[in-house]
C-alpha cells in the first residue's frame, strides 16, 4: 500500500504527460500474452504491458480483477468476504507518575504505545 499522493507523484514523474488520461471509468479488462487492455465507459480502449490499479477504495480495476479471478476459481475465499474494522478507545487518567519508577514520563513529550495481542485481534494503545 502506498499513500495516494505519493503514488501519483511517482507515476507523474515517470509517465509522459501525453500518456495520461483523466476522467476515465474502467468497465472491462482483458489480459493475454501481448499485455493488458482496458476498456472505458466512453468507448475507449487502452493497451499496455502492465495495469496499475490506483483508482481508490471503490476500485473498478480491483472489482474486474476479482471478477475474473473468481470465474477462474483463483480468488481466495478470504477475498470474497467484506472487510471489517472496529476499535475501542480506553482512556484513563492518573496522578503524576514518579519518573524513577516510570522512566517513560521523564521526557518533555508524550509517547504513544501500542500493544497487540498474539492470539486474538485485540490491541491496546
Amino acid at each position: 500500500m502506498l499513500h495516494r499522493p505519493d503514488l501519483y507523484n511517482v507515476l507523474l514523474s515517470r509517465v509522459p504527460a501525453e500518456k495520461i488520461s483523466l476522467n476515465k471509468k474502467v468497465v472491462d479488462i482483458e489480459q493475454n500474452e501481448q499485455g493488458v487492455t482496458i476498456h472505458t465507459s466512453d468507448g475507449g480502449a487502452y493497451h499496455g504491458d502492465i495495469l496499475v490499479g490506483a483508482d481508490g477504495a471503490y476500485s473498478a480495476v480491483r472489482d474486474k480483477l476479482f471478477e475474473q479471478m473468481d470465474k477462474e476459481k483463483k480468488l481466495p475465499i478470504t477475498d470474497k468476504t467484506g472487510l471489517t474494522a472496529g476499535n475501542v478507545c480506553i482512556a484513563g487518567t492518573t496522578r503524576p507518575l514518579d519518573p524513577t519508577k516510570f522512566p517513560i514520563v521523564k521526557g518533555d513529550h508524550t509517547r504513544f504505545m501500542n500493544f497487540v495481542g498474539r492470539r486474538n485481534a485485540h490491541s491496546v494503545s
